[in-house]
């Protein structure tokens, strides 16, 4: 009997046998399409690009010239309207200022008056003493002509409505008044520069760039009109917590004070990796190995502390932690995180 069942028992197993091969076999495509697909880049050293657009606050020529009205009084002009702001350009004749009439009539008298004073005080002097080189004679001489200069200007000034206009082609560095406010003349109006052979620039830039000057050095541009124009990194200031570089451009054209857009650029020198930020998990990366597996060849994914340097908003300096030719894990398809050990899929192409 036991014979006859020999047969059937051998068939059951040989058919098991079947059954586990095939699992065997149809459970690798399973694993597979649950292990993580990886992208991955070789590690070597290479140079890094560090870019920026930064905005030009303050712009200057050695052609610079202050606006004022020469005259200090006890009532001052009040500013009626303010036609241009800090950095807008101007050609000569535009409308800067406009004082109001009532207070341009009254600094007018008060002008006139002074000048009579003056004048007497002066021709006085003269007529007694003749004019010796003294300080009594040059006090007096000097306080005519103030007086002289400021009645000529606000009665220039009463001829143009009250408003004062530009002289000259340029760009309006400085304005010190606004609507409402009162000019006693203790200080320029405005400041306009005109075109000149140096042009400077002064800008905010962050603390990187500072240890990137220090370290590499910072090349900048201005880009006007599809021309770059090289510029020249002279001294960083600190105001309060904020820094600032002063930038210097030669050649540049007059209608270029003023422009807001400067590209700061710098290279790094080379002797460190250079990986995606987004390889990064805090402070490590994971680098891809290479094993031999039952089916072939597998890669595991294994976790290494780094130390990183500067990075400039996509790429990261690391300093320590990998070699040469390592392949570090720069994309996980789908996002998630890695472990260590973890068994992935090198996602070819």
């Amino acid at each position: 009997m036991n014979e006859k069942k020999h047969p059937f028992i051998k068939g059951i197993a040989i058919a098991l046998m079947l059954i586990l091969i095939g699992c065997t076999f149809a459970a690798r495509p399973l694993q597979n399409s649950m292990t993580a697909k990886v992208n991955v880049m070789t590690a070597k050293k290479r140079r890094m690009e560090f870019r920026e657009t930064v905005i030009g606050e303050e712009w200057y020529t050695e052609d610079m010239r202050e606006i004022s009205i020469p005259y200090s009084l006890d009532a001052g002009l009040k500013v009626e309207a303010v036609y241009v702001s800090r950095l807008d350009r101007v050609t000569e004749g535009d409308a800067l200022v406009r004082f109001t009439a009532a207070s341009g009539l009254r600094a007018l008298d008060r002008a006139e008056t002074a000048l009579l004073r003056a004048r007497i005080a002066y021709r006085a002097y003269v007529e007694e003493n003749g004019t010796p080189e003294t300080d009594q004679y040059r006090i007096l001489e000097k306080e005519y002509a103030q007086a002289e200069g400021a009645y000529n200007a606000l009665m220039e000034l009463r001829a143009k409505q009250w408003t004062l206009c530009a002289d000259r082609v340029g760009s309006i560095a400085e304005m010190n008044v606004y609507s409402g406010s009162v000019y006693t003349g203790m200080e320029p109006l405005c400041a306009v520069c005109g075109p000149g052979k140096e042009l400077s620039v002064c800008v905010p830039v962050a603390e990187k760039w500072q240890r990137l000057m220090e370290e590499y050095g910072v090349s900048v541009s201005i880009r006007y009109e599809d021309t770059e124009y090289p510029a020249e990194w002279t001294v960083t200031e600190r105001r309060g917590s904020s820094l600032y570089a002063r930038l210097r451009v030669e050649g540049a054209p007059a209608d270029m004070i003023g422009l807001r857009s400067v590209e700061l650029y710098a290279m790094s020198d080379g002797n460190t990796y250079i990986v995606p930020l987004k390889a990064l998990q805090g402070d490590s990366v994971f680098i891809l190995e290479e094993t031999e597996g039952y089916f072939g060849k597998e890669y595991v994914a294994r976790q290494v502390t780094v130390e990183t340097g500067k990075d400039n908003g996509s790429e990261v300096q690391i300093l320590s932690g990998l070699k040469q030719g390592d392949k570090v894990i720069t994309d996980v398809l789908g996002g998630r995180a890695l472990y260590d050990g973890e068994k992935v899929l090198r996602d070819i192409g």
